[in-house]
């Protein structure tokens, strides 16, 4: 836990009092980054070491009940340090490992979202809080938030003036915490750049710092050794400054920013040198090689060949891009890629990091890209069953397919954004979810029947999804129109309706062992019949309307689903009580 803290500023031919001191600890930061990229920063400001054993972190989950999920701390946290914590969840990325971190841990307490008030306890009862309590709507969502250097006290009540706020994936202010605890004196504190990161030529950084009692502008410079490179002479003192990196400076990682007052109260730089250079990439040609590549989330990649741009949103910024070799989702959530692109075009030197969220592979632009090379391409998208689908997802992730004699399970209520809707073909079934939230068909009726379909595929966790962009992508078809490479299977249930039972016959050309499944409405599993010994010819099977466990099933629709070896056949039938 023993981190540089500081506490006071260098004056420029000034010496400064001690600062006060704070009431009790308080979080002194939290991040809700990308995938698994979640924590919480404890400040000890107290003068005194802390007890962690007495601390606890709990979390009211989505804006509504009790602050629950507690994690309980242990150790002794020296005054003017902090103690971050971290998740360390997988199937994402996450912090652990970080030379800042303290406790890495799975608990839900640190797992949070946008709209999860996280609270800090002592002896049991709450003395601070990060986020709104009691409010349903995200507040805190894909950002970061540092406590105020002049902040020395924690409160139950959440106060964002006592923040500054950052990007998504702002990890730079981890494992320390500037804090002046209200001192009159004129200060100025460097927030960024404050440790051994790494500036590129041509790139452009935002440099922050927090400033009390500074009257008028500031200058800033670069330090190269000693050698000081003006950068401004004035500028408002605002907190931070947009800087482009120039390709005369020469290389090297010596580097610190220096800040002043220009009335000469006031100064301070960069704690560690960090390095400027060219911006190290990793050339992959294709797709295919991109999606083989190490998703850490820190290498850039440039993808050298042309790629077309299947589908774009608002939501995110995000975009879709697919060539002969694969297919890759962009998260362009700092809106980096400001070339106006339209659905067709390609573009080439895509460059950017890769990471995994909740199992998808997504690219992270780094730098904007040039005017596409060409415009009204199209990609034809392969013909897929659902089951040649999930069973070679990874190759098939984020692009646009088709699939055909589709049918949905469930067309009672039109379209609604952020839903999952169950679908299947002859070989299986998969979710249809309502991730493009300006799609044209949300608020229109889910088609019937048998349709075709173009998706762009995705997926969270295990399970894997799929969604339409537009209205135009679902077309009717026959069923004989689609075809599959399997022995030709007739099913049929008598009667149908029935109230008690029904016999289920299948014909097959063939002696193997045989399954039925029978599904509701929902997608859900809930009965399994079975036939090891189905024979050449015609197999019959009964089922009693009852699910697996036995219980009676409620009156309505069921779909039953023959399979043998890689032969498949779907059929309905109706429940009458």
């Amino acid at each position: 836990m023993q981190k540089p803290i500081i506490l006071i500023v260098l004056l420029m031919s000034m010496t400064i009092g001690l600062f006060a001191q704070a009431t009790n600890l308080l979080i002194s930061e939290y991040v809700e980054g990308s995938s698994y990229n979640k924590a919480i920063e404890i400040f000890n400001g107290t003068g005194v070491p802390v007890n962690l054993a007495t601390v606890s972190i709990k979390k009211q989950t989505n804006g509504a009940g009790a602050f629950g999920n507690e994690l309980v701390l242990s150790g002794t946290l020296d005054n003017n340090d902090v103690f971050v914590i971290v998740s360390s969840n997988s199937g994402g990325t996450n912090l652990a490992g970080q030379p800042y971190v303290d406790l890495a841990t799975t608990s839900q307490a640190i797992n949070f979202n946008g709209n999860d008030a996280v609270a800090l306890f002592r002896n049991g009862v709450m003395i601070d809080v990060v986020g709104i309590v009691d409010q349903v709507d995200y507040w805190g969502e894909n950002m970061t938030l540092v406590r105020n250097s002049n902040v020395a006290s924690p409160s139950t009540t959440f106060n964002p003036d006592e923040w500054t706020q950052y990007p998504q994936n702002t990890f730079t202010y981890l494992g320390y915490h500037n804090f002046t605890g209200g001192s009159t004196e004129p200060s100025i504190i460097v927030t960024y750049p404050n440790t051994a990161v790494s500036w590129y030529y041509g790139q452009t950084y935002t440099i922050t710092w927090s400033s009390s009692n500074v009257e008028g502008d500031v200058s800033i410079g670069l330090l190269n050794g000693e050698n000081l490179i003006p950068i401004t002479e004035a500028t408002a003192n605002d907190g931070s400054y947009d800087y482009t990196v120039e390709n005369t400076l020469p290389g090297g990682n010596q580097y610190r920013v220096i800040i002043a007052a220009v009335n000469g109260s006031a100064a301070d730089t960069s704690d560690t040198y960090f390095s400027i250079g060219e911006l190290p990439i990793t050339e992959v040609s294709n797709l295919s090689q991109l999606r083989a590549s190490n998703p850490d989330g820190t290498t850039v990649y440039r993808v050298s060949n042309p790629v077309i741009l299947t589908y774009k949103q608002t939501y995110r910024n995000k975009k879709y891009f697919q060539d002969a070799t694969g297919a890759i989702e962009v998260d362009d959530l700092a809106g980096i890629i400001t070339t106006p692109l339209e659905i067709g075009d390609a573009i080439i030197n895509l460059t950017g990091t890769l990471s995994s969220y909740h199992n998808l592979l997504q690219f992270t632009p780094f730098i904007n890209i040039p005017a596409p090379v060409s415009s009204g391409n199209e990609i034809t998208p392969e013909v897929l069953t659902i089951n040649a689908l999930t069973t070679n997802f990874e190759n098939y992730e984020s692009a646009l397919v088709q699939l055909n004699n589709v049918t949905f399970l469930d067309t009672s209520t039109p379209f609604a954004a952020g839903v999952n809707y169950n679908i299947s073909d002859p070989t299986g079934q998969i979710i249809f979810r309502t991730n493009f939230y300006e799609a044209d068909y949300l608020g229109q009726a889910i088609p019937t029947g048998a349709i075709s379909m173009k998706v762009i595929t995705t997926q969270y966790d295990n399970t894997y999804e799929v969604t339409a962009r537009y209205l135009s992508d679902f077309s009717t078809v026959a069923s004989e129109d689609y075809t599959f490479a399997v022995e030709s299977i007739a099913i049929s249930n008598f009667p149908n309706p029935f109230r008690n039972s029904t016999t289920i016959s299948f014909t097959t050309k063939s002696a193997q062992p045989a399954t039925v499944e029978i599904y509701n409405l929902k997608g859900q599993l809930v009965a399994h019949l079975s036939c090891p010994n189905a024979k050449a010819g015609v197999n019959t099977l009964n089922w009693n309307g009852k699910d697996d466990n036995g219980n009676p099933l409620s009156a309505g629709v069921y779909l039953y689903k023959y399979q043998s070896g890689s032969n498949h056949a779907l059929n309905k039938m109706v429940l009458m009580k």
